[in-house]
C-alpha cells in the first residue's frame, strides 16, 4: 500500500487490479502495461481483473486511522471480478473499522448488489451528462456513505446530489504532466449543486489549474 497525492485519500490500496470499461484515459491502464509480468499483474493482459491476495491485509500494518482508496488500479464490480474477491476485500474493511474506505467504479448498475462495510464509501465515477443517470443507482445502493466523482471532467454535467456525501472534481491529465483545460463553468455548476444539497466538495489541484476561477 503506498501513500498517494490525493487530497482526498491518503494511501492506495490494490487488492484488486485491472477493468475491462475500456476507458482511454485511465491511467491504471498505462501502469499496469508497464507492469506486466511482475507484481501479478499477467502478462499477456496485464489489465485483465486479477486479485492479488499478498496486498489484502495491508490496511491492518496502520497504526493510525486513515482515507484509503480502494482498488483504483481497477474496478472492484467489474464483471470479471470474482464475488470471493469482493467479499474478501470487504472483509478486511470490516477488520479495519479506523479507516475510511473509498471504491470507485463505473459499474454503477452491480451496486446494489452489494451489502457495503459502514466505513466504506461506494463512488461513481462520472465524466459527462450521459452518466449521470449513474447518481441515481448510486443514490439507491446500500452504502451508508456515497461519493461521486467527476475526474476528469470531459463535458458539462448537471447532477443531483440529494442523499450524496461528497463530490469531488478534477481535470483530464495529460501523459506530459499537464492537464485539459476545464471550463469555470462546468466546475460552478457542479459547486452550485453540491452547496443546494449540502454535499461536500473536493476540488483537486488539477481542476485549479490555469487558474481557473472556480469559486
Amino acid at each position: 500500500m503506498n501513500k498517494t497525492n490525493l487530497g482526498w485519500a491518503e494511501y492506495n490500496w490494490n487488492p484488486v487490479t485491472g477493468c475491462t470499461f475500456g476507458c482511454p484515459y485511465y491511467y491504471a491502464r498505462k501502469s499496469a502495461y508497464n507492469l506486466r509480468g511482475k507484481y501479478g499483474y499477467p502478462l499477456n493482459d496485464p489489465f485483465r481483473p486479477t486479485f492479488h491476495p499478498e496486498h489484502l491485509h495491508e490496511p491492518e500494518k496502520l497504526k493510525h486511522g486513515a482515507r484509503i482508496f480502494a482498488v483504483g488500479m481497477g474496478d472492484i464490480f467489474d464483471p470479471l471480478v470474482e464475488p470471493e474477491w469482493v467479499s474478501q476485500v470487504f472483509e478486511e474493511m470490516r477488520k479495519c473499522p479506523q479507516h475510511t474506505f473509498l471504491v470507485l467504479t463505473k459499474r454503477a448498475e452491480r451496486l446494489k448488489e452489494f451489502d457495503f462495510p459502514n466505513n466504506c464509501m461506494a463512488g461513481v465515477s462520472v465524466d459527462r451528462q450521459s452518466r449521470v443517470g449513474w447518481i441515481d443507482l448510486l443514490r439507491d445502493c446500500k452504502a451508508k456513505m456515497k461519493c461521486v466523482n467527476f475526474e476528469p471532467l470531459l463535458k458539462p454535467v448537471d447532477p443531483n446530489f440529494e442523499g450524496i456525501d461528497k463530490a469531488i472534481v478534477g481535470a483530464l491529465h495529460n501523459e506530459d504532466g499537464s492537464y485539459m483545460p476545464l471550463k469555470k463553468e462546468w466546475v460552478r455548476t457542479i459547486i452550485k449543486e453540491a452547496r443546494r444539497a449540502n454535499c461536500a466538495i473536493f476540488i483537486d489541484d488539477s481542476a485549479r489549474a490555469h487558474r481557473h476561477p472556480i469559486g
